[in-house]
Parts: C-alpha cells; sequence; structure tokens
C-alpha cells in the first residue's frame, strides 16, 4: 500500500492477488496469468498510477509474482503454495452447492493441472470429510495422501478415513511414508494381523511381490531404503519392512533381513519391539526373518547386555508352556540366539532349561485326506493349483532333492522305533500326505493364490530369486512338519552319510541344524551391493 500510495485498510494486495487467484483457477486451469490481464486488474485497483507505482510493478518487485514467458508474456505466482492457497479460498467462496462443488472437485482432480490447488483446498476445506465419503478413483486418494504434508485442520478426519478403509496399497505406504503417523502405520499393522494367512497373502502379499517385479532389483533395493530421522520413523518402517517379508519371493525377504540388521544397530530396543509386535504372526516368514536378523545383529555387536534382554524376551514371548515354534527355522534363529546368549555369559542356562523336543502337535492328527496324490486337482483347478500338485507329488527339483524321492522311498533323516526297539523308516509319501492336509487346511490354500501363480515361476534351478505363492505354502508346510518330526520321531544329523541306521547313530537332542531345511545363511554379513 505504501509504495502505491493508497490507504492500507482498503487492503489492496489481497484484493489484487485475490484476482489473479480468480483469473488462474477459473480461467486458465491454474496456469500462469497473461501478463496484459495481471497489468489490467493492477489498474482497475488502483487507477492513475505511473508504472513505478502500479501494483503489478511492487508485486513483481516484491516476488509475489513472478514473469514468466510460458504461453506469451505472462506472470505467476512467486510463491507457488500462495497461488494454491488463494485459489482454494477462491474457490471456498463460490456460491455453488455443496455437492457441486464435491462432483467439481472429483472431476477436476483428473487433470494434472489442478492437482496443487486440489492439494491446498483439501486441507482446510470443510467439505473434505464429506469428499472422503464418496467413491474416489486413485488420482484424488494420492492427492488427499499428498495434503497431509499441509497438517491442516483436515489432517485427522483423513487419518481416520484412511483407518476406516482398506488403504492404502504397498506403494502408498512406501510412496507417503514420511506424510504418514505412526499411528496409522500401528492400526495397519493391526489389520493385517487379524486377517488370515491365506487371505492376507490375496490382498497385501501379492502387492509386496508386484513392488518388485515394477523395478529392475537395483531400483527395487533404493526404493524401500528410506531416510529414517526420528524414532517413529524406525518403528514405522519397522512394521513395514516386516510386512513385506510376507512375501513369496526370497529375494525380498533376503533384502529385509539385511535391512533389519541394520535397524537393530541403530536401536537394539527395536528387537523387543519386533517380537512383541508380531509374536501373534500367522506367517512363519515374517518370524523366521526378525530372528534371523536379531541373531546377525547379536553377532555384530557382540554385547551381552543386549543379548540377555532380547533373549528373556524371545524366551518369554516364543517359548511358553502353551506357545512353542511350529516352525523349524523360527526354532533354528531362536535357539541360536540362545546359544549365543550363554556364550557371552560363558554358561549354559538358555540352553539347559530351554531344549528341544517340545511338546508339538502330533503329525497323524493333521491328516484329514488320506489320499492326496491321485487327485491331480486335489489343491484346485488353476495353474497354479495343479503346479503346486506337481511341484509336490511330480518331476521336480522339490520332490526329488529337497524330500529326497530322487534317491529314496523314505527319509535319511527321521525314523520310528516300535516297542521292541525296532527301526523304521519314515516313508516320504507319508511326510507328503502331511504336507498336502497342511497346505489346504492348516494354511487354507486356495484357488484365489492359484490364479497369482498364473504364469509365475523361478528363473532356474540356481536363480530362485522368485517363487510361487504354491511354493511358499511347500516350505511352511515342510518348516512345519520338520518341527513336529523333530518333537515325535528320533533323526540322525543330516549332513552324516549313514548307510546303516543304529540307534547309536540318534542324536540325543533332535536341533534344527540336523535337519535339511537348515539355513546356512550367514546374517551378520551385511553386503552393500545386493546380489
Amino acid at each position: 500500500s505504501n509504495k502505491v500510495d493508497e490507504d492500507p485498510y482498503l487492503n489492496i494486495t489481497y484484493r489484487y492477488l485475490d484476482k489473479l487467484a480468480n483469473y488462474s483457477l477459473y480461467y486458465k486451469q491454474c496456469s500462469d496469468i497473461p501478463r496484459d490481464k495481471a497489468r489490467h486488474y493492477s489498474n482497475q485497483i488502483c487507477r492513475n498510477r505511473k508504472w513505478s507505482e502500479s501494483l503489478l510493478y511492487w508485486a513483481l518487485r516484491e516476488n509475489l509474482l513472478l514473469e514468466t514467458k510460458q504461453d506469451g508474456d505472462s506472470v505467476m505466482f512467486g510463491y507457488q503454495k500462495l497461488g494454491d492457497f488463494l485459489m482454494a479460498d477462491v474457490f471456498k467462496r463460490n456460491k455453488m452447492s455443496d455437492e457441486s462443488k464435491i462432483n467439481c472437485i472429483i472431476n477436476w482432480s483428473k487433470e494434472k493441472k489442478y492437482r496443487h490447488f486440489i492439494e491446498a483446498l483439501l486441507t482446510d476445506w470443510n467439505l473434505t470429510p464429506k469428499l472422503l465419503t464418496k467413491n474416489l478413483d486413485s488420482n484424488l486418494i494420492s492427492i488427499i495422501l499428498e495434503s497431509l504434508k499441509n497438517h491442516g485442520k483436515n489432517y485427522y478426519a483423513i487419518i481416520d478415513w484412511l483407518a476406516s478403509s482398506d488403504l492404502p496399497s504397498v506403494d502408498g505406504l512406501l510412496n507417503y511414508f514420511d506424510k504418514l503417523p505412526l499411528s496409522y502405520f500401528n492400526n495397519i499393522h493391526e489389520k493385517l494381523l487379524d486377517m488370515k494367512l491365506a487371505n492376507r497373502d490375496v490382498i497385501w502379499t501379492s502387492d509386496v511381490n508386484k513392488l518388485y517385479s515394477k523395478y529392475d532389483p537395483n531400483s527395487f533395493y533404493r526404493s524401500i531404503d528410506l531416510d529414517l530421522f526420528h524414532d517413529d520413523d524406525r518403528k514405522k518402517y519397522l512394521i513395514f519392512i516386516c510386512w513385506l517379508s510376507t512375501s513369496s519371493y526370497p529375494i525380498i525377504r533376503h533384502h529385509i533381513s539385511k535391512r533389519l540388521v541394520i535397524l537393530f544397530e541403530q536401536d537394539d530396543n527395536l528387537m523387543e519391539l519386533a517380537i512383541t509386535q508380531f509374536k501373534e504372526c500367522d506367517d512363519p516368514y515374517v518370524m523366521q526373518t526378525i530372528t534371523c536378523a536379531i541373531y546377525g545383529c547379536l553377532l555384530r555387536k557382540r554385547n551381552k547386555n543386549v543379548a540377555n534382554n532380547i533373549a528373556s524376551v524371545i524366551k518369554s514371548n516364543l517359548y511358553s508352556e502353551k506357545n512353542i515354534p511350529n516352525d523349524i527355522l523360527i526354532r533354528q534363529w531362536s535357539l541360536l540366539i540362545f546359544q549365543y546368549t550363554d556364550y557371552l555369559n560363558n554358561n549354559t542356562l538358555l540352553q539347559d532349561t530351554i531344549k528341544p523336543p517340545f511338546n508339538s502337535e502330533d503329525p497323524n492328527k493333521l491328516i484329514i485326506d488320506n489320499d492326496t496324490k491321485t487327485n491331480e486337482k486335489y489343491f484346485g483347478d488353476s495353474w497354479g493349483s495343479q503346479k503346486l500338485y506337481d511341484t509336490l507329488y511330480g518331476f521336480s527339483d522339490f520332490n526329488r532333492y529337497i524330500l529326497g524321492s530322487n534317491f529314496h522311498d523314505s527319509s535319511n533323516v527321521f525314523f520310528s522305533i516300535d516297542n521292541m526297539g525296532k527301526i523304521h523308516n519314515i516313508e516320504i509319501k507319508y511326510m507328503q500326505r502331511i504336507m498336502a492336509n497342511i497346505v489346504k487346511y492348516q494354511l487354507k490354500w486356495n484357488e484365489e493364490l492359484g490364479k497369482l501363480d498364473n504364469n509365475i515361476s523361478s528363473e532356474g534351478r540356481y536363480n530362485n530369486k522368485i517363487e510361487r505363492f504354491g511354493k511358499k505354502y511347500l516350505w511352511l508346510a515342510l518348516y512345519r512338519l520338520d518341527a513336529m518330526m523333530c518333537d515325535k520321531f528320533k533323526m540322525v544329523d543330516s549332513s552324516q552319510y549313514i548307510t546303516s541306521i543304529k540307534i547309536d547313530n540318534f542324536v540325543k537332542t533332535p536341533y534344527p541344524w540336523y535337519t535339511k531345511e537348515y539355513s546356512h545363511i550367514d546374517p551378520s554379513v551385511i553386503d552393500n551391493t545386493q546380489p
């Protein structure tokens, strides 16, 4: 006002910028304003001024406006957000009905030019809560999520809306990681935790796999290595990447375990949080990844106090009287943690008190269908379901080499002893029957999973970075079967080649590392160059 010699109570600067915002919104689709139109409004508000005393001149001098050459001589708001919020204010004053305004925003959201204006509008608009009740497309949803960064009065309304819906997707959590609060991640965690394994894999894990498939490997690694500045960021990241480990792709779980080791080194309290938050998760892949990373972190830190604390947490949460891990790899990593803790304390206290065999399920009680082999459509009609059957019973590497049918008709690890002291073999077809029943009745395999597996396969015998859901369910069934058989049968060390089994060959304590499924990876090795 002083520069153009006008009464400050007239608010001429605001009136000028408001007119420009109105023109930009309704006549230029939020684009730049022609210079002659800006001069026209300047002269309209402050008449009979020399150029050096005009509103346009001083708006340019004070950087409220900037000159551009886009579409001829034009001007734009010097601060983009200023223009966005001015246009939002203009739109709020429009005489349209509330419903017409909402429909207008829904339609405009499809055009990129309106994006920043809508983002500013939704921040404090009194109609935003009503808009959230509509059927919204992905474009408007992404704008709504972007508006969170402004922390306006609708922030919590949007968070509550997200919490009451199935949104966002894996992409949403990743793309808006820094804008979503910890409370929202906790809400998503509870929702995923409440889902059953098969349903979660259809809804969530399929998107996790797509996240890897749409990137080249190096881009994928970079996409999930996020900057973490605060304690809440680390807690959010813990929830996010632990749920990524539901993936059927071994390469994703491998990378997640490495990221977890680094995260646990930064804050060892997160190890306890991971155990307590995910102890009820019915997908063993998650706890496998967590306990593997904890073991890797402990090996690197060599801190007795940290080891004592997390060993106590694992003991109380995973090894209560009624709750023993029914997965051989979870047992492996947790028992290794106990052993390493004892080593640091120079005693065997944990090893002496937590020692297999445990009181687990009788595998015979899991058999509902005795004839699982003759029906090639036992798991379903889809290609993925039939591929699952072929992997378990057909000419597959899993059947021939993992289960060992290429060399034997019976297990060379597990045996039974009758009342007369006679040793009996455990037939592979018996193990296959139990696994088929576990997949179908315990893990709840369904045709939706089978359809997701259509045209998905590993790239070769020696390159199994990606695997089908069917393969995941067979691994989970085998890990569960191994745990039960360690508890219910006698076993020999799978690393030893024994031609004629005698009672003296049986191990005294059936540790997980005597099975063929024992993981040989070293989780303490953090290689910044991805495999």
